[in-house]
């Protein structure tokens, strides 16, 4: 029996992603060996990390990059992956198919990530592209697998595939905090003079973000600015839609503690796509003390699941109305989606 040997090529931080997509295959097929650089066995201790990974390269049946953001920013997954295409190219650009290398590579997407952006601006870019969280589209990528490459299934595929994107899931889900995929941003709104710190700044130390604010630093001024705030942003955005999906109870949540009364309510604003569209906004009453606030994504997702998808920002937003003490500090603690 014909062995099939599969490559599949991944970025260092999607690890436990891979691990899972090779031994899902592995579990399927009796002929076919899988190489995954991150799996314990597959490159020998004191091998050289980059010829051991041109050889396996060289021997491989199907290369299967593993798309996501984190890959498309590494410089050695984008050199592994033009050198698989080059060498697939010239490997097979005289076979009768005339497909040279493209029934070859089989590039997979891993969610938030879309399928088009994902080979836009690479080599891959007419190439069929599978989506790692969608049942059909791996089962289609399998049957090819059955009909062109004599791969032998050890078993029916459906239920198989369904419990690896339930897997799959699980794992993007618990990948990253809110709080470390995020960058932080202040900002105050109004017709005020003077430099943004002067009105509100912050400090991060861990899962707890320290804000100190003014709402009248310069003693010429006689109203306060519109609005105050920070903003958490999420340059790869931030995908909502599958945590509610999986998870019909999970919200997002985090601890508001205040030692005096400095406000009385703040507002939290989630927004999403380039333009920072507003898709929800929360008034939630505060208090000295430790303020758990909460909100839930069932609520959110019926606004719609593209714009979940696609969460640009989550905004923590003082209007002068809520001001009690034009001056103080409190913080924000665990900021996070929980279950």
């Amino acid at each position: 029996m014909d062995r099939v040997k599969v490559f599949i090529s991944h970025a260092s931080a999607d690890k436990d992603i891979a691990i899972a997509f090779s031994r899902f295959l592995d579990s399927l097929a009796s002929n076919v060996d899988i190489f995954c650089s991150s799996i314990t066995g597959n490159i020998s201790i004191g091998d050289n990390f980059v010829n051991s990974i041109m050889e396996q390269l060289a021997d491989s049946t199907v290369f299967i990059p593993l798309i996501s953001e984190k890959y498309r920013k590494s410089k050695f997954c984008i050199m592994e992956l033009g050198i698989a295409f080059s060498y697939l190219f010239e490997k097979h650009k005289n076979e009768k198919s005339k497909d040279e290398g493209k029934n070859y590579i089989c590039p997979f997407v891993i969610p938030p990530t879309g399928c088009v952006e994902a080979v836009y601006d690479t080599p891959l870019r007419d190439y069929q592209v599978f989506a790692l969280n969608d049942v059909d589209s791996i089962a289609s990528f399998i049957e090819d697998l059955e009909k062109n490459r004599s791969v032998k299934l050890r078993t029916v595929i459906g239920q198989r595939c369904a419990a690896f994107v339930e897997r799959l899931n699980e794992l993007l889900v618990y990948s990253d905090s809110i709080l470390s995929i995020a960058s932080t941003l202040t900002f105050r709104a109004g017709n005020v003079s003077g430099a943004e710190d002067k009105y509100i700044s912050h400090e991060q130390k861990g899962n707890e973000i320290i804000i100190s604010y003014n709402m009248s630093p310069l003693s010429t001024e006689s109203e306060y600015p519109e609005y105050i705030g920070l903003a958490l942003i999420f340059p790869d955005r931030l995908d909502l839609c599958t945590m509610a999906e999986i998870y019909g109870d999970s919200q997002i949540a985090f601890n508001l503690l205040m030692e005096s009364q400095l406000f009385n309510k703040i507002d939290i604003e989630i927004k999403h796509s380039d333009n920072n569209l507003i898709l929800d906004r929360v008034t939630c009453p505060v208090r000295v003390g430790i303020n758990p606030v909460s909100i839930k994504l069932s609520g959110l997702i019926k606004k719609g699941r593209k714009a979940m998808q696609n969460i640009s920002e989550i905004c923590f937003v003082l209007k002068p109305t809520y001001i009690d003490n034009p001056e103080g500090q409190f913080s924000l603690t665990d900021i996070d989606v929980h279950f």
